[in-house]
């Protein structure tokens, strides 16, 4: 099974990583916000992903 996981912390910026092997990451807050907007921002790419993502139910 194949994992891809990203991560942010302030203090260890945003690291991507591919099953258990870190890519590498990125520093700031705002391309956080800009990196985890696809999925879970206003205008995510699937918004019945994003809604299951936050346990959101939908009507």
């Amino acid at each position: 099974m194949t994992v891809i996981r990203p991560a942010y912390t302030p203090e260890s910026r945003t690291r991507l990583w591919f099953n258990d092997k870190l890519l590498g990451g990125v520093e700031g807050a705002s391309f956080a916000a800009a990196f985890f907007a696809i999925w879970i921002g206003e205008n995510p790419i699937d918004e019945t992903f994003r809604d299951r993502m936050l346990g959101r139910r939908r009507s």
